[in-house]
């Protein structure tokens, strides 16, 4: 994904208090959406849950009109 480790830990350093709140509200909004683990993704209220459901879930984005930024 291109992320940087380093740059992650020190906002989390930085913050933890925001970024506690953050992971608490993704736990709420996943579990209203009728999952838990990872991977969970939900797109229009369906949920997708686990890497096998990538593809599906990237066809209902596709579905939807969504497309891939350049």
């Amino acid at each position: 994904a291109g992320l940087d480790y380093a740059e992650m830990s020190a906002a989390v350093d930085a913050d933890p208090a925001r970024f506690a709140a953050i992971v608490e509200t993704n736990q709420v909004d996943q579990r209203a959406a009728g999952h838990w683990g990872v991977p969970m993704m939900s797109f229009n209220d369906e949920p997708f849950f686990g890497q096998d459901r990538f593809d599906q879930m990237k066809w209902r984005m596709e579905q939807a009109g969504l497309a891939r930024k350049a």
